[in-house]
């Protein structure tokens, strides 16, 4: 009994040192997170930096670096073609991710309400953004009214809400902006591709929203340094989001890494995301249309005048499949041929 008496205090002491080790790992496992993502984000940086110097020089080498250019280009085939194999089984795994998302939760009752409170405060700031907050800054910057406007833009914004993509709506919104509202071509074909480039409000609204309910799912304290450093990497973030469907979903996966939330949940996202995406889709392209709006009202006065051209001479081109053996076929199309000249093809 003295011996186990004598060894007590080792075994106290070494659970104490668990108990310690325990606590230790358990306060420096948010630390250990931020490190990593730290870390990815630098590798994600020198990816971008080395692939852009690797790029200028083959483009310098010339013929030498064509067979490194053509490697590039077939591999990048080869990875097309097995996404258009993925894309397949899309709605597989999908539903994958969801059913596991889904299970992972201890309450489905409240995930399932806290999704549909999600879509709705999602909807909801979308309403607010495109209703209230666009037409305000288009009234105080434009002095028109902003709901004839918004009205006018009805065609491009069913388009875009149907290809969820605004993207896609971009001829459409040119010829909303030219035809019914008058505005210079000059502007409006620099102004709506660059800001369908750059300009993401409905997916700066949703992202912000999703990493907020997947934290308050996770049961993580979000504070307001939290929501800070969220509103800014969602703002730089939006630039580079792409203008195809989903995309905004990878922007959200990015955002919870950077600030140490967990993603198993994102999974969730993919419920809703067939409808939430279109009208966030819809939603960037009325910006686009607005940003429009509001340059030529500050530019008009400085736009030169147009040239007007006049197509007076030809551009003769052979048509030997159409036509009898020796006859040519001639289309006036402009004066080219002062310059181009094409022979006949056999």
């Amino acid at each position: 009994m003295k011996k186990i008496h004598q060894r007590m205090p080792f075994f106290h002491r070494s659970a104490s040192k668990r108990n310690m080790g325990d606590s230790e790992r358990d306060e420096d496992e948010p630390n250990q997170r931020s490190r990593n993502s730290k870390l990815h984000q630098r590798a994600r940086s020198s990816l971008v930096l080395l692939s852009l110097i690797f790029g200028l020089a083959t483009s310098s080498m010339g013929s030498v670096g064509r067979p490194f250019f053509l490697f590039f280009h077939s591999a990048n085939e080869i990875i097309v073609r097995i996404l258009r194999w993925v894309v397949w089984f899309t709605p597989v795994g999908v539903a994958s991710l969801i059913a596991t998302a889904f299970l992972q939760t201890s309450d489905l009752d409240s995930a399932v309400r806290s999704l549909g409170m999600f879509s709705l405060t999602v909807l909801a700031g979308l309403a607010i953004h495109q209703i209230v907050l666009v037409p305000i800054v288009y009234f105080v910057l434009v002095r028109e009214n902003p709901y004839r406007f918004l009205l006018s833009l009805g065609r491009p914004w069913l388009v875009s809400f149907a290809a969820a993509s605004s993207a896609v709506a971009i001829p459409e919104t040119l010829s909303t902006l030219e035809i019914n509202s008058g505005l210079d071509k000059r502007i409006t074909r620099f102004v709506v591709p660059f800001a369908s480039t750059i300009n993401r409000d409905g997916s700066c609204v949703f992202i912000m929203s999703a990493c907020t309910f997947v934290g308050q799912l996770s049961n993580e304290e979000l504070h307001a340094g939290t929501f800070v450093l969220l509103w800014v990497i969602t703002t730089f973030i939006s630039v580079a989001i792409p203008s195809v469907p989903s995309a905004g979903v990878v922007s959200v996966v990015i955002n919870l890494t950077a600030i140490g939330l967990p993603v198993q949940l994102v999974g969730l996202l993919f419920a809703t995301e067939w409808l939430l995406d279109r009208f966030r889709s819809a939603s960037n392209m009325l910006s686009h249309a607005h940003c429009a709006m509001v340059t030529y009202k500050f530019c008009k006065a400085h736009l030169p005048p147009e040239k007007s051209t006049t197509d007076n001479t030809t551009l003769e081109v052979n048509e030997p499949m159409l036509s009898t053996p020796g006859s040519e076929e001639r289309i006036a199309i402009g004066h080219i041929n002062d310059h181009i000249g094409f022979g006949r093809v056999a």
